[in-house]
């Protein structure tokens, strides 16, 4: 029971999203964009960007592995 109203609370929450956003489509971003800043700052706080040869090897490869995994590679 508690399954079934958790998917339709999803589906209006969906809906509602959907609506919102009407026949227009969500703006790509990249750092050159001003915006994309403020983006980052507002709702993405806490995700940090690293140079990659900062991150470590054992760190890159597995997400590596799971690239290809969900690519299907």
């Amino acid at each position: 029971m508690k399954r079934r109203a958790g998917e339709r609370e999803k589906e209006l929450k969906k809906k509602k999203l959907l609506e919102e956003l009407g026949e227009g489509k969500l703006p790509y971003l990249t750092p050159a964009d001003a915006d994309f800043h403020h983006l980052q700052k507002t709702r993405y706080s806490k995700l940090i960007f690293r140079k990659s040869d900062t991150v470590p090897e054992e760190l890159h490869q597995m997400v590596h592995q799971l690239k290809k995994l969900l690519i299907g590679t």
